[in-house]
């Protein structure tokens, strides 16, 4: 993949989203609040899907979906896609097989 996706392109491409689908002022979502004070569910369902749209990648929010209800804000959300992005980047490691003894002749 040759676009790059860190912490801060993420948070852009967030309130970019927010800013031209939701009606939230980009600064709204930098700011540190809470997205549950920002969208219902619904709409931080349509913004997460428009964020995989926009970086071509799958983003699993349920692993998170306890914090999402609470106290999860933006910057919280872009390091955990980021997490999720890297972890699937890393290539998997091969493991060490031990050979199998040799049978003795009977």
């Amino acid at each position: 993949m040759s676009q790059v996706i860190n912490v801060e392109s993420v948070m852009a491409s967030l309130a970019e989203l927010a800013e031209k689908y939701m009606g939230v002022e980009k600064n709204r979502l930098q700011g540190g609040i809470p997205l549950a004070e920002l969208f219902d569910s619904l709409c931080l369902l349509e913004l997460v899907m428009l964020l995989e749209r926009k970086l071509q990648i799958d983003i699993d929010i349920p692993s998170h979906a306890r914090r999402a209800g609470s106290r999860l804000d933006a910057c919280e959300l872009a390091r955990a896609v980021v997490r999720q992005h890297s972890a699937r980047a890393r290539p998997l490691r091969r493991a060490a097989f031990m050979p199998l003894p040799l049978l003795a002749a009977a």
